[in-house]
């Protein structure tokens, strides 16, 4: 049984309104190790432009739904899956097909009643000839010895994390080339916008996007080399994450550093203060298995991830350039060769038994995880490159172009504990 297909293949744009996924091409999703705690999360943007004259209302509260196909063309089933409380939903499953339809159409007419019962509505306003990017959540994981790639139906302005308590759901699947598309349908037309009382919004341009259709892009599924293995390959260019000392020995706290603790709690302002930095290796190798020379940028290209017992932990930061990508920032490898790549990565002591990470984002700023704590965390790399080429400006005026790869694709991850010295 197959998910529906829409006639309209080529709706890419109405009334002036486009909306696209933002994924470089090709984009690898790395197969995860088949064991408990392994849920790689993955975030998908979706970018749209307001091409008219006219201020456009995207309903935020509206319904963004995947489509997924095979290199054959074959549409993969789809589930809905709603993890609340039984006591506060309907049933909370159903399959595409005629089943599905029929389920779908219900559940609309009741949604459309809850649309002019409720009297607000979560928009973002795109004005004339500007473009914003929602975020979508997903996680790609092992469930009763089956592959599955969840889709959050919860999306938003910002960055950061949705809980998947409710989702789109894609299961069984195989390593291989598929295409995804999000249909995005807006589901209400009246509401009032929330902090505006007595101002009813009706059809605020929202009848635009009744039907918005990405295009297809691009996605593929990839284990890894081997079985226990770093690295990870897509046409013929290997990525290795290296984690050379998996277990890091954490010094302990002296008298100097407990009496700073307590004044934390004394002290009527914030005080900070790291009470050791000690150097980590975390690093990237890159091979080149195909019979052409490539370029690697490593300009705000290579972004760590780690995960905990209680999943991703948060990371904040930013960056400053003013001069663009350097000479030092591209590097050549040949067919059959290597180039290793260790950023400055450094584990600091905040209070007590909670450290934190920092690491350059690779045009000038730094990110910094916190809170880690004496525990095992599994790390890895995403290395992502929209540009197929970048700009190495040698003046104001003069700059030489050079080819790069250009793509997505995150390493395996690996085990790294913290224990004390």
């Amino acid at each position: 049984m197959t998910s529906e297909q829409f006639s309209d293949n080529n709706a890419m744009e109405v009334s002036g309104i486009n909306m696209e996924i933002m994924l470089p091409d090709p984009t690898a999703l790395t197969i995860p190790e088949n064991r408990a705690g392994i849920t790689p999360p993955i975030e998908l943007y979706i970018h749209i432009t307001n091409n008219t004259s006219m201020s456009f209302h995207f309903n935020l509260s509206g319904t963004l739904i995947p489509e997924i196909v095979t290199s054959e063309g074959q549409a993969l089933q789809r589930q809905l899956v709603n993890e609340k409380p039984e006591s506060e939903v309907q049933p909370n499953r159903y399959r595409t097909g005629w089943a599905g339809r029929l389920t779908e159409f219900i559940s609309n007419l009741n949604l459309s009643q809850e649309c002019y019962e409720t009297r607000e509505i979560n928009y973002m306003l795109v004005e004339p000839r500007e473009s914003k990017t929602i975020t979508i959540d997903a996680s790609l994981a092992w469930e009763n010895n089956l592959l599955a790639l969840k889709i959050s139906t919860e999306f938003n302005e910002f960055f950061g994390s949705i809980k998947l308590h409710n989702f789109w759901l894609f299961e069984a699947l195989l390593p291989g080339n598929y295409q995804i598309r999000f249909i995005y349908q807006h589901n209400c037309a009246n509401r009032v916008i929330p902090g505006i009382d007595n101002v009813e919004i009706t059809n605020v341009e929202e009848s635009k996007s009744e039907l918005l259709i990405t295009p297809f892009v691009n996605l593929r599924l990839v284990q890894p080399v081997e079985a226990d293995s770093n690295a990870v390959e897509m046409d013929g260019v290997r990525f290795e994450i290296l984690v050379p000392e998996r277990v890091l020995s954490i010094p302990k706290n002296n008298l100097i550093h407990k009496l700073l603790y307590l004044m934390k709690f004394l002290s009527p302002i914030s005080i900070y203060y790291s009470s050791f930095i000690i150097p980590v290796q975390i690093g990237i190798r890159i091979t080149n298995n195909t019979s052409t020379p490539l370029r690697f940028s490593f300009y705000f290209t290579l972004f760590l991830e780690i995960m905990g017992v209680d999943g991703l932990i948060p990371f904040g930061g930013g960056w400053i350039s003013l001069s663009g990508p350097s000479n030092s920032d591209v590097l050549s490898v040949m067919p059959g060769e290597d180039i290793t790549f260790f950023p400055e990565a450094e584990i600091f002591g905040l209070w007590e038994e909670q450290f934190g990470l920092k690491t350059p984002t690779g045009n000038g700023g730094i990110w910094v995880f916190e809170p880690l704590t004496l525990e095992t965390y599994q790390v890895r790399f995403t290395y992502r490159s929209d540009q197929t080429m970048v700009k190495i400006y040698e003046s104001v005026e003069t700059y030489t172009t050079l080819d790069i790869w250009s793509g997505q694709i995150s390493t395996p991850f690996v085990d790294f504990r913290l224990v004390r010295s």
